[in-house]
């Protein structure tokens, strides 16, 4: 979702608060009513959409810190694997051998 909405209200609702504050100190009465009848509305629609970016803004980061806790995990897991059976590329070959030693000796007695 864009932040629009709330650039939006914002703007609103700071020409309201200037247009109630300038009819209200150049006594001019209907303007005074309407903008100071508007005004709450519009200060619960801009707290609400700051309330839902600021939400939205703490569930991304908590996402982008667990997604990237969980890359580190599974790097530091596969360097302790690594260090604990360090591959060979002769290891595979060198059991197979020891294998085969086995049964021919098993064989032979």
């Amino acid at each position: 979702m864009s932040r629009r909405p709330l650039a939006f209200v914002s703007v609103l609702t700071l020409g309201d608060y200037v247009a109630w504050n300038w009819s209200l100190a150049g006594s001019h009465e209907l303007p005074a009513l309407i903008s100071g009848l508007t005004l709450p509305p519009l200060m619960i629609a801009l707290i609400w959409l700051a309330a839902v970016s600021l939400m939205r803004v703490l569930t991304q980061t908590t996402q982008h810190s667990r997604a990237l806790a969980a890359k580190r995990a599974a790097a530091r897991t596969r360097a302790q694997d690594a260090v604990e059976q360090p591959a060979t590329p002769a290891s595979g070959i060198w059991k197979d051998e020891q294998a085969s030693a086995r049964s021919s000796s098993k064989l032979a007695a």
